[in-house]
């Protein structure tokens, strides 16, 4: 059974696509000739925090609404 996505309350897009925010950490070294990155890793993953339509950018609920 396809699972069916919630939609923006505000402009009605189908969200199968959300923005979630979380602090990250990079490695970037020195390749000889430019840096480059070369990891990146989560450090904080906040489940209270807001969730936004892609398209609206207005929030639409939080990382515990949408599993994380």
């Amino acid at each position: 059974m396809e699972k069916i996505h919630p939609k923006c309350n505000n402009c009605g897009t189908i969200l199968d696509t959300i923005n979630f925010s979380a602090k990250m950490t990079e490695q970037w070294t020195w390749n000889g000739n430019s840096w480059e990155c070369v990891a990146r890793n989560s450090l904080i993953n906040e489940p209270e925090q807001t969730v936004k339509c892609p398209e609206c950018d207005e929030i639409v609920g939080n990382g515990k609404d949408f599993g994380f």
